[in-house]
């Protein structure tokens, strides 16, 4: 992403109400939403599949641990930082952009759900997640970078 994108991304979040306020919905809500959706999935393997509970338990803080200290090795700017554009929700944090720990946190919960194969998250094989995943990835960042 250049200045130019960031800058247009920014303003039209900022001028757009509907626009912003459904963004604002979503990055007040996901983040409770997996606060809330992992301990009902540690529940749930407590009560029925407990031979997976271990790695349910230390797969997702391993996650964690990983990329929190990955982030401050590479301890990369924020893109307000780098542009002096001031973020959609004012946000001041400095440094330590890359690798994003919410979005890590989030593919390991959902990556939990698919392997406990909790019926919600049965739809598909991992594998195929994965698949998409590695199929999409690189087509959003060459489309980002147009």
């Amino acid at each position: 992403m250049n200045r130019e994108r960031y800058e247009r991304a920014v303003t039209f979040f900022k001028t757009n109400k509907k626009a912003h306020l459904a963004l604002s919905i979503i990055y007040k809500v996901l983040p409770y939403f997996m606060l809330v959706s992992y301990p009902v999935l540690l529940l749930y393997a407590f009560h029925y599949d407990r031979g997976n509970l271990l790695e349910l338990c230390t797969f997702p803080f391993a996650m964690l641990f990983f990329t929190t200290i990955l982030r401050r090795v590479v301890n990369e700017t924020r893109p307000y930082e780098k542009y002096g554009i001031e973020s959609v929700f004012g946000k001041k944090t400095q440094g330590k952009s890359m690798p994003s720990r919410h979005t890590a946190s989030a593919f390991i919960i959902a990556m939990a759900f698919l392997s406990a194969n909790v019926p919600l998250a049965g739809a598909h094989y991992i594998r195929d997640v994965v698949v998409a995943m590695l199929i999409s990835v690189p087509f959003g960042w060459i489309m980002s970078i147009n």
